[in-house]
């Protein structure tokens, strides 16, 4: 029986399936990457869903996936770069 990995599950069982980021929703993501009693979590949150935005849109034109393009939602599961959304993330909190 296959089950969702947890934290302290290895990759080395084959019953565990590992599942990308970009599947999890919005607010998943937004739980994991930021401190929602922080004085400027609305701030973070709403750059957090600008730059999910901003990338999954990249990705989405560079693979000319315009039918897409017209109707994608942040909720959406389109991969995207994580590295360049926590990265900009610092820059817009630290403005």
């Amino acid at each position: 029986m296959l089950k969702i990995a947890g934290p302290s599950d290895k990759p080395t069982d084959e019953n565990i399936i590992f599942l990308p980021y970009w599947l999890l929703s919005y607010e998943e993501i937004e739980a994991l990457l930021l401190d929602r009693s922080d004085s400027n979590a609305p701030n973070q949150a709403r750059a957090l869903f600008d730059l999910i935005i901003e990338y999954k849109k990249e990705i989405l034109k560079d693979e000319n996936k315009q039918d897409v393009l017209d109707n994608f939602t942040v909720e959406s599961p389109i991969p995207y770069n994580i590295s360049n959304v926590l990265s900009n993330l610092k820059v817009k909190i630290k403005k």
